[in-house]
């Protein structure tokens, strides 16, 4: 009250009615503050501060009695701080003092009822709520009668409003960031303003609540021990089938969000890339009136979504990759290895290899009169089946038991020598002793020998 700047005098009353709204003061202190602000000479003033009062959802002007009687009735509390709140103080639309920074508030991702009371009680009393779709936030605040300001906070102008959303914050405003379903930055716009909020230094609460891949993945039937949320893959095939071929040796339990038009599409990769043996759990429309969880094999999910339309929000969890699966890839690559590096060796008759591929065609020559040129590696794309190819047959291989002559047959093939190529397959191949190996890289030279230089044994 002694303070002429008219500012200052804002910013002593904001933080009286604050400390009074957390009954840290008495409230004869409350009522001598309010009767001053009501009393101020300056009408200008008062209307300044009446403003910013209701910006923080603060309604002290109308009845100071009101105000006074809610906060005696607290007295006996005393003034060790706000004790905790009950049920009914979320559900009462009184706004209570907010620490201020960023809320991430989680959403229901079908249910209205799913909300938590905490995260009502933070969307009643921010003084600003950043949504993904005003509409449909607002659907959600009308549902529990809260009228806080919203904003639209979408993935085409999150770049562009971030700055002065940090301005905000940076001034000591509480403002929550929602998405429509959901915990927001998960698949969903808020991960840019969260690390600017952090590299600004203002404080980052989040708030715990739904998330559909974690909804389908404990629903699936499928291991929850260790998982990968994958989120949307991409919408076009060829870095569509890239992504899966990065995760198919994975071991742990994948998980996928896919629109409703692009979901044959992505099944039909994932049969391509990961094997139509693998089990899986379509969950579709969780928590709403037709929830559905088809849980069945990639090839069988592929063949029953083909013969229906997919419709509503999705979320694939697929099995693991399997000791059989990871094992042939291993094989596969290493062999694709050590098949490069004696190509690198081979480029040239001495053995000295070709500088940047550089090589006359005469050096390249051999006795049959044929060029021993290396192909040009083929484009992602005509590579992944090739690759596909050679894992299944060694997973075919492995299954049966017969992967040692498989694979002695693969690193024999890139040049490698017979004791070099006996060790790796005891490393590779479970359960093979190095002698055995050796011996039996010792009869595939031996019959290659018999065969003559000329035949692909």
């Amino acid at each position: 009250e002694r303070q002429k700047d008219h500012r200052a005098y804002v910013y002593t009353m904001k933080h009286a009615i604050a400390l009074g709204v957390s009954r840290t003061i008495r409230a004869a202190d409350c009522r001598g503050w309010i009767a001053s602000f009501l009393t101020h000479p300056s009408h200008q003033a008062r209307t300044r501060i009446h403003r910013r009062l209701k910006v923080d959802r603060i309604y002290c002007t109308s009845s100071v009695e009101q105000i006074c009687s809610r906060h005696e009735e607290n007295d006996e509390a005393g003034p060790s701080g706000r004790p905790p709140l009950s049920p009914s103080g979320f559900l009462s639309g009184t706004a209570q003092h907010l620490e201020p920074g960023l809320y991430l508030v989680p959403t229901p991702i079908g249910n209205l009822q799913d909300i938590t009371l905490r995260a009502l009680a933070v969307l009643r009393s921010v003084s600003l709520v950043l949504a993904e779709d005003t509409r449909h936030t607002r659907k959600l605040l009308n549902a529990y009668d809260i009228r806080t300001e919203t904003a639209s906070y979408h993935a085409f102008n999150e770049r562009g409003r971030t700055s002065g959303v940090l301005q905000r914050l940076q001034a000591g405003e509480a403002i929550a960031l929602v998405s429509d379903a959901g915990t927001p930055a998960i698949s969903d716009p808020g991960a840019v303003l969260v690390a600017a909020a952090i590299e600004a230094g203002v404080r980052v609460i989040p708030l715990p609540g739904p998330a559909a891949f974690l909804t389908a993945l404990v629903a699936s039937g499928l291991p929850t021990t260790a998982f990968t949320f994958v989120g949307f893959l991409p919408p076009k095939q060829g870095a569509r089938r890239a992504r899966l071929m990065e995760l198919r040796l994975l071991p742990s339990t994948l998980l996928f969000y896919a629109p409703p038009h692009g979901l044959r599409a992505v099944l039909t990769d994932m049969v391509e890339v990961l094997g139509g043996g693998r089990a899986v759990c379509v969950a579709r429309e969780l928590s709403k009136v037709h929830e559905e969880f088809y849980r069945s094999t990639l090839s069988g999910a592929l063949q029953e979504f083909t013969s229906r339309e997919p419709r509503g929000e999705i979320c694939v969890v697929v099995q693991g990759a399997g000791q059989v699966e990871a094992a042939a890839a291993a094989l596969a690559a290493a062999g694709a290895a050590l098949e490069s590096d004696a190509w690198a060796v081979r480029g040239s008759p001495s053995g000295e290899g070709e500088e940047a591929g550089q090589g006359s065609a005469a050096d390249m020559e051999q006795p049959g009169g044929s060029s021993l040129q290396r192909q040009e590696v083929p484009a992602a794309a005509g590579l992944v089946p090739a690759v596909l190819q050679e894992e299944r047959a060694l997973q075919a291989a492995l299954a049966s038991g017969d992967a040692l002559p498989v694979v002695l047959q693969r690193l024999l093939g890139s040049g490698l020598a017979v004791k070099a190529a006996a060790k790796e397959a005891a490393r590779l191949v479970p359960g093979t002793s190095k002698k055995d190996a050796y011996a039996l890289a010792l009869q595939i030279m031996d019959g290659r020998q018999q065969a003559g230089p000329g035949s692909k044994a």
